[in-house]
């Protein structure tokens, strides 16, 4: 057999290796692993998009996604009921971050304001009475020694219940004459007992007691 001449043996070589580029192409493609990659040479445009996963973040990745940066978070962007009690930080609502009215009785809880909560001078009857007015009495001629009773009705939908009635006279109501309250027969009334304590017959006229009725 005759040997093949030296042009031949470089042809033949030659198409050896473009018939194994490609094949040897693809084993190396194959066997490219994390560890073959120089750190930093993938950048973002040689990711396909859509084709990273939450599982391919670090922890730490996911962390600062999922907490948003000072500031970025509106309002508007809140849903209503969104922000509960759990996801608050004990302490994170000062009275610097209530808005003025904001905070409702239904939004106070049983027992939470007590007199250390109350500015002095900030309460007025209305505030600590269920009902108050002034009732327009008339006794007539009050014996000495003696006591006449009226019966008022306080105007609305006034409801005694076991109530206390206080009732004060005017500053120029008889000195003789001691006043007090005391429920009536039913718990739509209250009665007022003026009693003469001088040795002659008072008649103090109509008058103008101020009431205020006490819950205790």
């Amino acid at each position: 057999m005759r040997r093949p001449s030296p042009a031949l043996a470089i042809a033949l070589l030659a198409l050896f290796i473009a018939l194994d580029g490609p094949a040897a192409a693809q084993r190396a493609a194959k066997s490219i692993s994390g560890s073959r990659l120089k750190n930093n040479s993938v950048t973002g445009a040689k990711i396909r998009n859509g084709t990273v996963s939450n599982s391919d973040l670090s922890a730490a990745a996911r962390r600062r996604l999922g907490t948003p940066r000072n500031g970025t978070v509106s309002a508007a962007k809140l849903r209503t009921s969104a922000v509960n009690t759990p996801s608050l930080a004990t302490g994170a609502v000062t009275s610097e971050k209530i808005a003025n009215g904001s905070v409702g009785i239904t939004k106070i809880g049983e027992n939470a304001i007590d007199s250390a909560k109350v500015a002095d001078g900030s309460l007025f009857a209305r505030d600590v009475t269920s009902a108050f007015g002034e009732a327009r009495l008339d006794f007539g001629p009050i014996p000495a020694g003696g006591c006449a009773r009226e019966t008022f009705n306080p105007p609305g939908e006034v409801r005694f219940n076991d109530d206390v009635v206080a009732i004060t006279p005017p500053a120029v109501f008889d000195d003789g004459v001691q006043v007090t309250s005391e429920l009536g027969e039913n718990d739509e009334t209250f009665a007022v007992l003026a009693c003469n304590h001088t040795a002659a017959v008072v008649d103090p006229g109509p008058t103008n007691f101020r009431y205020a009725v006490l819950n205790l």
